[in-house]
């Protein structure tokens, strides 16, 4: 019972079963896992609908560490919704595929992991979803989502730009109007949300510009002349380098590995913020003193990324991209280069492709080994996997580049009485 009305809850499995293996489905005789078909969950949901009207479904399905769902998913949640279900949740993927509505039906695709001994940079991302239904008819009439980490297999809450990013692309893979404010993303259900507009425009006269940071909106409409591109920070924002844990006053930064104890988060090596990471060298360093994400970075369609960031330093800077064909193999190829440092702060942008055969990338960065006592402090860094073109789906990508000019609408969804960045369109 929910407030005193009557729920009914259903759960059954999507099974993937290899050539001559056996089955996990529950047998007469055999303890399993509950098989979904279509007929058998059609007739589940009717004969629940003979008790309440608030009916929750959970489907174990899809296909692994994929941002959408997979076609046998898409059957069962028709079938769902058809039949009448309220709420359909979706696990087994591994990642967070954002939200939909299904023939009346609210539906989670997929939240991804919650409590799971995983350590995929992929899957690192969760949240939990609050929903508010209408018990008398059983509809969803609200829903947000709070975006949290897994460390160290269990969730904790975050802050900051890691917060921001993971709302926003849990809110691109919906398929509903979505509002991120705050760190957290609500719903449009009733369809008063509306999209704010401002002219932009950005230039480069010498080749690929600066990633320009759109804070949280998105292209749209774009006019080029030239070149453009629009990309996604891999890292999630902890390139910032920032204490994202809600649970430490100042704690070390997430998904970050300082396993060289002559790489350390520093406050005097912050450009921005409270902390950047710094890296020594003496002279009898034979190797260059580096940091780099936890994990291995999955790639996905993009063909070319750019690692950027802030540099300074009394020694050359070292940056390096190593490209992997899966998790555990060692690196089939690399991308290394030296980075003149002073003691003011200057940008650095490394642009390359993607080999063909890569499915994961690691950036390092730090202080190259060269017989001096040394040191050097990075921050803010980025690493931008871009879209092949503009024909995309533009909520997703928060950074923009150019080579040549481009003229576009700064766009962002957001409630009445929030703070616009412009006149209301009529889209």
């Amino acid at each position: 019972f929910v407030s005193g009305s009557p729920m009914a809850m259903i759960s059954c499995s999507l099974l993937y079963e290899e050539e001559g293996a056996n089955s996990d489905a529950a047998e007469e005789n055999e303890a399993g896992v509950a098989e979904c078909t279509v007929d058998d969950l059609r007739t589940a949901i009717i004969e629940a609908r003979n008790d309440t009207d608030f009916i929750v479904v959970q489907i174990h399905g899809g296909v692994g560490y994929t941002d959408s769902p997979s076609y046998s998913m898409r059957q069962m949640v028709l079938t769902a919704g058809e039949a009448g279900a309220s709420l359909i949740v979706g696990h087994g993927p591994h990642v967070l595929q954002g939200v939909n509505e299904t023939e009346g039906a609210f539906v989670a695709w997929s939240m991804g992991n919650l409590l799971f001994d995983q350590e995929l940079w992929a899957s690192l991302p969760t949240g939990l979803l609050q929903v508010h239904v209408n018990t008398e008819d059983g509809k969803v009439r609200r829903a947000t989502f709070e975006p949290l980490l897994l460390q160290n297999y269990a969730p904790v809450g975050i802050r900051g730009r890691i917060q921001e990013d993971i709302a926003r692309e849990f809110a691109a893979r919906s398929g509903l109007p979505a509002v991120v404010d705050d760190g957290a993303v609500e719903f449009d259900l009733s369809g008063v949300s509306w999209i704010s507009q401002t002219g932009a425009q950005l230039e480069s006269e010498d080749g690929w510009s600066l990633p320009e940071d759109l804070q949280g909106s998105y292209v749209n409409n774009p006019v080029v002349q030239g070149r453009a591109r629009v990309g996604r920070d891999l890292l999630l924002g902890v390139g910032n380098f920032e204490d994202v844990d809600l649970r430490d006053e100042c704690g070390p930064n997430a998904l970050w590995d300082q396993g060289d104890p002559r790489s350390e988060l520093h406050a005097e090596a912050a450009k921005e913020g409270l902390f950047g990471m710094r890296h020594s060298v003496t002279r009898y360093s034979v190797d260059p003193a580096r940091s780099r994400p936890q994990h291995r970075i999955p790639v996905g369609p993009e063909s070319s990324i750019t690692l950027s960031g802030w540099i300074r330093g009394n020694g050359p800077g070292h940056v390096e991209i190593r490209f992997y064909p899966d998790t555990s193999s060692e690196a089939i190829s690399s991308h290394a280069l030296s980075i003149e440092t002073t003691e003011e702060w200057a940008p650095f942008k490394v642009d390359t492709f993607i080999p063909s055969a890569a499915t994961h990338m690691l950036p390092f960065v730090g202080a190259e080994a060269d017989g001096k006592r040394a040191s050097v402090d990075i921050d803010s860094l980025r690493f931008i996997a871009w879209s092949p073109d503009l024909e995309t789906q533009m909520e997703r990508y928060d950074y923009l580049q150019v080579d040549g000019s481009i003229d576009y609408q700064l766009s962002r969804r957001l409630w009445p009485g929030m703070a616009d960045l412009g006149a209301p369109s009529d889209q």
